[in-house]
């Protein structure tokens, strides 16, 4: 029985004196008492659910933690509609009291999550200082890791997987050189009988290489001034010769010396010349003579040999050994312009022994050099008479000179200014092995200036040319389309594919070409070092001049190399034909870049550069989210921040993100994870963006908890909040570690560090952040101003301490409050209704329909949440509309899905280099011109028997050959030479000389005849064959000789295969070098006989190739498509010779970069299915709702079909980069449905009511977290990496609209149709779950037994006070 009594006397019964300004009534208490004693029988505890007898025992660890009487009025109205997210607790105390029923599991497994944060946030609250100090202390120690941060800028090793086959391919090499390198310092007797025991140099003792053979470049991409324009023009050829001269002319001064592209470049084969040779004095002259190696198209022509040198060109006054020579150049220097090699060595030959270089000259045809190949311009003064297009100007000189003698005008006075000039070039000489059209000294006196005249002179020059006849200028095109020859014909020959791009074929058969490519190559920093080291070189005496002898070593060669590749990109990136001048304004440069360099360390160092931290693009991304947060979070009244603003949380929030996320950074480093383009361009930013939706979730509940709550209220606001917070913080960790599936070991370790930042943001969150809360809500409750805390918004008089608002937003006294409060919680009254089923005081005024109706509608905060209510909300319940959603969401699933036929894979290597450098506009030049890729077939020879099996190898050549890709010569094969080619020819050559030998009857007393100097053996090819016969495997036996062949029908004598092999090898340094065989391990010198027997000796067999090449290059590849159907062929033919013996494996930059795209969607879809099944088992653990979870999964999963549509409509091509960012999507997804479904799932009521409540309740904090999160990847956009911009900037923008679209628009209807039941049903059909009674040390909930109280009050409270 309720009996309303009002204190008449205006005191309550506990001489509590009522307040003057209260109104008569206000404060009402009802008092009953009597003696109440209920007793359950045994057997209606019997009927309570089996599953709550199951738990009886250990139900304390989740229900009775938490007691109504701790909270306000307003926070029990919330209670009401949504009583499973505001306190599981409480809500099993209804159910264990029979006035609810739900899932028992699923509340105690929230009860114990949300009393546990709730006893962490509580213990913050008491301790906030303590807190502080102790956990950014250990975030301090963490971030001392950084200072052993490692970078990582190789690009092969941050883009080839770990582990996988492409890094055994990879390490292969090295592998087998660290073997070979740990018994290098074994010599045993055999190899001191065999070999010359190689010099070791203790400098050289700990340093490894992996690539002796050199491996370095450089590369030259010229352009036109138009787009599309042909290049090959006598103006733009010539402009190319020029630029090569100006790169063989670049200087760095290191060490006081000077260095040049002659001291570092690349250079074929040893020389070798003998002791007892006249030529061995002269060896450093020779040596100067043998050119650097580069692939440039000029080499089809004359002016090839210009940038060649030597520089300084050669003084034949010192070099008596040249005359013996027949012809050679009238001027005082020897150089390529107008040495013919082939009748130097031919007449030296003569007298002196050269070994086997001249049979290596002619095999090689290196010939006349450049003396008989066309010229650009045949006006040069320097082009020879033996070029096909040599001009003589001899007719056009005589009536020239004619007509200036009838003008009495001198031929001096006209062509002296064009002398100075060609002085100052050497042009000034006339060669005897030139042949000229007539022997007039006099016209030979003036012929250079009298061309440069007619240069110079278009209009005098065409009326002689008419008179006499025309200059022969060649068709360029023409002579180029079969491609270009080095000075080494026989071996160096230049794909048209591989030195001109963008080449068109014209209607009449001529070809064009707009971009023209030159490739520098130079040796490693080790050959380098030997070749200066070595006193037998003429390199040695540079040391000597400048006195660094001793100092010499590897790392000097190593800086001159890189020092000298830098200057060489920024000489050409800074040319000036990359910039032009109008003519109104001739001081300033515009850029219009014509030139492309590229250095083998360029990339190295760009990436080295730019993976350094941007603190100023650091700083300014979290400054901006600052500005933001405080602007977000700012409540201002009378022009001065109020005291429930929270401007500084929301600094303070952003800074222990930014810690948390160093920290992070800290402990990556101490994992061992590298950092890179990726972790240093986009982490710091990503998590900042994701980090700080927690600090914004928790910062709008933060003043409605602190309103509604007495004690503990961080405790509170993390109970309500931490289930969110943990959901989607746990997902974002998962996506990320999802992404590690894909290999990439750069992406690898951008997902690894992002789970770490994010993992650590998550403790910042519960600890840092919520200290600050804590210290904030002292500054809180006593009413002073947000950042200005010395200032009081309001005076509150310890009466007045602690005042509250009531829902119309007038002040209440906490104090009057607290009075009611008191009569509760010394109330034990319960009223038991006919189901004896207790029932809560209703703290509510009215019926229980206009309770039903009004209890949600808790004043809107912010114009965006009363738009909301007052518009979009009631938009959702019109079912056209519901429909109308629903198809459009589907379809834009379907949209998406179809969309996703449009991707194409990709990632133009241009794209992960910095924009404006040098590097990413040679590759973006490269990507437009260029769709050539070198490549080689590497044999595993340990278990490959080369004898045996020779013609199986040449067909594994022959089956690559036959690709489309491959570029092929004029006789249908590779392009390349083959090593096995080379070696059998040149054994044809020999076992031609032996039967020449065997029929003239030279074969008998062989060793005799060479004992005693007979001229007709004396030649070195004759008695390395007869060698050559003798050996076989560890024996000799001469007996063979005239039985067997060395080769024949085309396979070489398998006993003596490698013996052989090892004669090429010795003999034909500089055609192994060319085939890039690459044996190893590596081949010592061979120890040769002595006196005349020098080439007659033992030759031992080779070690049996663990390693070596078959070299291609293959065009076409102009997109990934066709990359990667090139690898799928190249490996199945790879495969199939393995079967069948010949172990192998494709290598190259195609490989390297390409390989990731032949599993790459079945890897998507893997990570993704990873992902999307995490995501339903977290929420379905969470939540313990697996429809719940399944509407969830089904969303992400149409995002994610729209996300990767959208990569198709707009053209993002997939890769591994893009791939990170669409598994991710799924995590980060969760944003913005979790907090939708959570609020729905614990809503009361019907599908369309539970979910008007959803969206009222999340709309706003997802919009903020959706626009922070936009903010914190704002920065990306503006990074200088165009794949940041493009796959994380763009997708993950793309990705927050689609979210919003699908979380706030789609999600809500998709719940008010099918989604899923609430999580508990009140007892009567009711909507509202009332808050269980207050609990006392008398009450024991579960076993419903209510002990015998002398009185029982039941307090009631006026309809104002409530209101």
């Amino acid at each position: 029985m309720l009996t309303l009594i009002e204190a008449p006397t205006g005191k309550n019964t506990d001489s509590e004196t009522v307040p003057e300004n209260s109104r008569p009534g206000q404060r009402l208490l009802d008092y009953s008492q009597g003696n109440i004693t209920n007793e359950f029988d045994d057997e209606q505890e019997l009927e309570n659910n089996r599953l709550t007898r199951y738990i009886k025992s250990w139900r304390r660890f989740f229900v009775g933690k938490s007691n109504s009487n701790d909270y306000s009025q307003e926070w029990k109205r919330e209670f009401m509609v949504h009583p499973t997210m505001s306190d599981a607790d409480m809500t099993l105390q209804q159910i264990y009291l029979d006035n609810a029923q739900g899932s028992i599991p699923t509340l105690v497994i929230r009860s114990i999550i949300q009393n546990n944060v709730y006893m962490l946030a509580s213990y913050v609250q008491k301790k906030p200082w303590l807190i502080l100090t102790v956990i950014v202390s250990l975030f301090l120690i963490c971030t001392i890791g950084l200072q052993h941060v490692r970078f990582e800028d190789d690009i092969v090793k941050l883009w080839v997987p770990k582990g996988g086959h492409l890094n055994a391919e990879i390490n292969y090499y090295s592998n087998i050189k660290k073997e070979f390198e740990s018994r290098k310092n074994i010599w045993s007797h055999y190899d001191e009988k065999h070999f010359i025991r190689p010099f070791i140099d203790d400098k050289l003792k700990n340093y490894s290489d992996d690539d002796e053979t050199g491996g370095s470049y450089q590369v030259l991409i010229q352009t036109g001034e138009k787009d599309k324009e042909n290049l090959l023009t006598k103006e733009r050829l010539l402009e190319h010769v020029e630029l090569i001269k100006e790169i063989k002319d670049i200087t760095i001064n290191l060490y006081g010396l000077n260095w040049t592209l002659d001291d570092i470049c690349f250079k074929p084969g040893d020389l070798s010349i003998k002791d007892d040779s006249m030529a061995k004095d002269y060896q450093p002259v020779i040596e100067s003579l043998i050119p650097c190696i580069w692939i440039t198209p000029i080499d089809c022509f004359f002016e090839g040999s210009k940038p060649m040198g030597p520089t300084p060109p050669i003084n034949l006054n010192n070099i008596t050994l040249l005359g013996y020579i027949t012809e050679l150049p009238e001027e005082n220097t020897l150089k390529w312009t107008n040495i013919n090699p082939k009748q130097v060595i031919d007449d030296l030959s003569k007298v002196t022994n050269l070994g086997t270089m001249k049979e290596f000259f002619d095999r090689s045809e290196i010939g006349m050099g450049y003396l008989d190949r066309p010229c650009i311009d045949p006006l040069d003064p320097e082009c020879p008479i033996t070029s096909p297009n040599y001009y003589n100007g001899l007719p056009a000189f005589k009536i020239f000179e004619e007509s200036l003698k009838k003008k009495n005008i001198s031929i001096d006075s006209v062509l002296s200014k064009f002398v100075d000039t060609l002085d100052s070039f050497n042009f000034f000489f006339i060669s005897i092995n030139r042949k000229q059209s007539t022997n007039d000294k006099h016209y030979n006196s003036y012929r250079v200036s009298f061309m440069e005249f007619l240069k110079s002179n278009h209009e005098e020059a065409e009326k002689l040319f008419k008179l006499t006849s025309y200059p022969l200028y060649p068709n360029y095109g023409e002579i180029v389309k079969n491609g270009c020859k080095g000075f080494a014909r026989g071996v160096m020959n230049w794909s048209k594919n591989m030195i001109f791009g963008g080449i068109n074929i014209t209607n009449d058969g001529k070809m064009t070409a707009e971009a023209m490519q030159t490739i520098i190559l130079v040796s490693s920093p080790k050959e380098i070092y030997t070749s200066f080291a070595n006193n037998q070189t003429s390199r040695h005496q540079k040391l000597i001049n400048g006195d660094i002898i001793d100092k010499w070593n590897v790392d000097m060669a190593k800086e001159i190399l890189k020092v000298w590749q830098r200057n060489f990109t920024q000489s050409i990136y800074n040319h000036k034909l990359n910039f032009y001048s109008q003519p109104n304004y001739p001081n300033i440069k515009i850029e219009k870049r014509r030139l492309h360099p590229l250095a083998s360390t360029s990339i190295g160092d760009m990436l080295s550069e730019f993976c350094q931290f941007n603190y100023t693009v650091i700083l300014f991304g979290y400054g901006f989210m600052i500005l933001y947060a405080m602007y977000s979070q700012g409540k201002i009244r009378n022009y001065k921040l109020s005291h429930d603003s929270s401007v500084s949380l929301a600094f303070f929030g952003v800074l222990s993100v930014t810690l948390s996320s160093i920290a992070g950074l800290g402990v990556s480093t101490w994992l061992g994870i590298e950092f890179n383009a990726a972790t240093t361009q986009i982490v710091p930013f990503l998590t900042l963006g994701i980090g700080v939706d927690n600090m914004f979730l928790l910062l709008h509940n933060y003043h409605t908890v602190t309103k509604s709550v007495k004690k503990n209220e961080v405790g509170v606001l993390l109970k309500e909040t931490g289930m969110s917070i943990l959901m989607t913080s746990t997902n974002n960790i998962l996506s990320f570690l999802a992404g590690t599936v894909l290999p990439i070991p750069a992406l690898r370790s951008f997902c690894f560090q992002s789970c770490i930042l994010l993992t650590f943001n998550l403790i910042g969150i519960f600890t840092i952040f919520l200290a600050m809360i804590s210290i904030d809500l002292r500054r809180l409750k006593d009413g002073r101003r947000d950042v200005f805390c010395c200032s009081y918004e309001i005076h509150l008089s310890d009466d007045e301490d602690g005042r509250n608002y009531n829902d119309n937003g007038t002040k209440i006294n906490i104090r009057n409050e607290s009075i009611i409060e008191r009569a509760l919680s010394r109330s034990n009254t319960v009223s038991i209704n006919n189901n004896n089923t207790y029932q809560s005081l209703n703290f509510i005024k009215g019926n229980d329909e206009e309770d039903e109706k009004n209890c949600n509608q808790l004043p809107a905060k912010g114009i965006i949440h009363r738009l909301l209510r007052k518009y979009y909300i009631p938009f959702l319940r019109y079912k056209f509309i519901k429909i109308l959603i629903l198809i459009l969401g589907l379809g834009l699933g379907i949209i998406g899905y179809l969309g996703t036929f449009n991707i194409k894979q990709g990632l133009e290597l241009s794209d992960v280099l910095p924009e404006h450098t040098a590097p990413a506009a040679f590759l973006r030049a490269r990507d437009r011109y260029f769709s050539f890729y070198p490549m080689s077939i590497v044999i595993r020879g340990e278990n490959v028997d080369f004898a045996g099996k020779q013609k199986l190898i040449e067909n594994l050549r022959n089956d690559i050959g036959r690709l489309n890709y491959v570029v092929k010569n004029g006789y249908g094969q590779p392009s390349e030479p083959f090593w096995m080619d080379l070696f059998k020819n040149w054994l044809y050559r020999l076992q031609e000389k032996i039967d020449k030998a065997n029929n003239d009857g030279l074969l008998i007393d062989f060793d005799k005849r060479i004992l005693n100097g007979s001229n007709e053996v004396k030649y070195p090819d004759l008695q390395v064959a007869y060698s050559l016969l003798c050996s076989y495997g560890d024996k000799e036996d001469c007996s063979r000789v005239g039985k067997i062949k060395l080769i024949q029908n085309g396979i070489v004598n398998e006993e003596g295969f490698y013996n052989y092999l090892y004669g090429w090898h010795e003999y034909e340094s500089m055609l192994y070098t060319v085939s890039q065989a690459k044996f190893y391990p590596p081949l010592y010198k061979l120890k040769e006989g002595t006196g005349n027997m020098t080439y007659r000796y033992f030759i031992p067999p080779i070690p049996k190739p663990k390693y070596s090449e078959i070299p291609f290059y293959m065009t076409g590849l102009s997109d990934t498509e066709t990359i990667v159907n090139m690898i799928k062929e190249v490996r199945a033919i790879c495969s199939r010779y393995t079967e069948l013996g010949i172990d192998n494996f494709p290598s190259g930059i195609a490989f390297v970069f390409w390989d990731q795209y032949l599993n790459l969607n079945i890897t998507i879809l893997k990570a993704i299915g990873i992902i999307t099944f995490a995501v339903f088992i977290v929420i379905t653990i969470l939540l313990f709702n697996l429809w719940a979870a399944a509407c969830i999964c089904f969303t992400l999963m149409i995002m994610t079909l729209e996300l990767a549509g959208f990569l198709g409509y707009s053209g993002i091509k997939l890769n591994p980069v893009s791939a990170v960012s669409l598994i991710t999507a799924v995590g980060i997804g969760v944003e913005f449905t979790v907090h939708v479904m959570y609020s729905y799932l614990t809503a009361l009521g019907t599908r369309q009511e539970r979910m008007e409540m959803a969206i009222d309740r999340v709309f706003v904090p997802v919009i903020h977290g959706a626009i922070s999160t936009l903010l914190g990847i704002l920065m990306l956009g503006f990074s200088e990496f165009e794949f940041v911009v493009k796959y994380f900037f763009i997708i993950m923008s793309a990705l927050i609209i689609i979210g919003l679209i699908n979380g706030l628009i789609f999600m809500p209807v998709l719940l008010s149709i099918f989604g899923p039941n609430t999580e508990i049903k009140v007892k009567g059909n009711k909507k509202r779950l009332l808050p269980p009674p207050p609990l006392s040390r008398d009450i024991d909930l579960p076993n419903r037994r209510i002990k015998t109280r002398s009185s029982v009050t039941f307090p009631t409270t006026h309809e104002n006070v409530m209101e």
